[in-house]
């Protein structure tokens, strides 16, 4: 399975939406397994796309439970949706 098709089922299992997570195969140090239900993405290692919005490191996700807000972190910010796919690829974190 090449890297596309494997940043695609990862996006999938995470939660259903018109943007989509992505990561490496195997994510950086963080608990093991693909972060199921979103709101355990607050214990990964998250990429976050900046603007000047205060709330750029808070995900707004739907779950079957509704719309969750989840205030994520991770080693890695940058305003450039090429850099964050970059820094997934090099297994840095979880982007959305």
């Amino acid at each position: 399975m090449n890297d596309r098709r494997r940043f695609l089922a990862l996006a999938s299992a995470l939660v259903p939406a018109s943007l989509i997570s992505i990561a490496a195969q195997a994510p950086t140090p963080a608990p093991a397994g693909a972060p199921t239900p979103p709101r355990e993405l607050a214990r990964h290692q998250c990429l976050v796309h900046i603007n000047s919005d205060p709330s750029d490191r808070v995900w707004r996700l739907r779950s079957g439970n509704g719309q969750v807000s989840i205030k994520v972190q991770g080693p890695f910010a940058s305003n450039s949706v090429l850099m964050l796919r970059k820094a997934a690829l090099e297994s840095l974190g979880i982007g959305y």
